[in-house]
C-alpha cells in the first residue's frame, strides 16, 4: 500500500489511514498513492488501497459500485490540513 508516493503529496497525508467509527463497511485507505493536483487536492480511485468489509451486504454492495462506477474520488484538503472533502466523480 506505501510503495508509491506522488511527489505533491503532504507529508502528513502519507501513511494508511484508518476510517475510525465510519458507518459505511471501509477501513484503510490510502492517499499518498492518488494523483495530487496541489497540496490541497487529490484525485484517487478507490480500486487500489481502499478496503472494504466484503462480508456484508453493504461492504459487497460498495465493492461491486466501485468497480462498476470506477470508484474515483476527489479529496480536498481544508486551509487547516485538519479535514478531507470527499466527492465522487466520475
Amino acid at each position: 500500500m506505501l510503495k508509491r508516493s506522488h511527489p505533491n503529496c503532504p507529508e502528513q497525508l502519507k501513511g494508511i489511514w484508518w476510517m475510525m467509527d465510519n458507518v459505511a463497511a471501509e477501513g484503510l485507505f490510502t492517499l499518498q498513492d492518488g494523483d495530487w493536483v496541489n497540496k490541497n487536492l487529490v484525485k484517487k480511485s478507490t480500486k487500489y488501497n481502499w478496503t472494504t468489509d466484503a462480508c456484508n451486504s453493504w461492504g459487497a454492495f460498495m465493492t461491486m459500485f466501485m468497480w462498476i462506477r470506477g470508484g474515483d474520488l476527489r479529496f480536498r484538503v481544508s486551509p487547516s490540513g485538519k479535514w478531507l472533502q470527499i466527492t465522487m466523480i466520475g
